[in-house]
């Protein structure tokens, strides 16, 4: 209905992210004036929002508080106002903390690809540094990109970009509908570059799904 939605997080405390809360910001006005919407989970911090095809919000976020290494959803039914219990995807893994003021976990993107009723399917993309051994260990590595086609629920398809030092990453979908991926990238140390990709569905899926047809001014 023309609602714009930011995601935003609330610390509570000086604790290293650890009583952070993800909540909205929306406008119904084209951005003339903004609100604070409701509370969707505490430590969950640094999220994503994305609109489902049944018109649910979707709130992806990164974990803090403790060593889990699981990205968070949420689920809005009312536009933001309410959300669901947070769940915890056990595909999405991210870096856990292993030491003392390290508060776990890793900003990822996710992002509407296409929609059915405009296209062929629903697709939604997703990247962060996919690594399951805690940041003191390995840390933030293995960028990687994601594909589901039934609204996050499960990711069939992925793709690394790179398997050496990655972190924060931010997903767009460009004119010819290509993936634009930007993310920060490290060979011999930590985020030495920032680095843009372009990316196919041919590459993505090695083959099973091909880029969609733009349609026609």
């Amino acid at each position: 209905n023309g609602r714009l939605v930011i995601p935003a997080t609330r610390n509570k405390g000086s604790d290293g992210g650890k009583s952070a809360m993800s909540h909205v910001i929306y406008s119904d006005d084209h951005g003339e004036t903004w609100h604070l919407e409701g509370e969707a989970g505490d430590r969950i911090s640094e999220a994503q929002v994305v609109e489902l095809a049944d018109d649910r919000l979707l709130l992806s976020a990164r974990r803090v508080g403790d060593r889990e290494m699981l990205m968070c959803q949420v689920y809005s039914s009312d536009r933001g106002a309410t959300w669901s219990e947070v769940r915890q995807h056990p595909q999405l893994i991210s870096p856990g903390g292993n030491f003392v003021g390290y508060s776990g976990g890793c900003q990822a993107s996710m992002l509407r690809y296409t929609r059915a009723d405009q296209h062929d399917r629903n697709r939604l993309i997703f990247t962060n540094p996919a690594n399951q051994y805690p940041f003191g260990a390995e840390g933030r590595v293995k960028m990687t990109i994601r594909l589901s086609y039934d609204e996050a629920e499960s990711w069939p398809f992925e793709r690394q970009l790179h398997s050496r030092w990655s972190a924060y990453s931010c997903l767009t979908v460009l004119d010819d509908l290509s993936i634009g991926a930007l993310y920060s990238w490290g060979d011999t140390k930590r985020y030495q570059r920032i680095i843009f990709e372009r990316i196919n569905l041919s590459w993505l899926t090695s083959g099973y799904d091909q880029t969609p047809s733009v349609p026609k001014p």
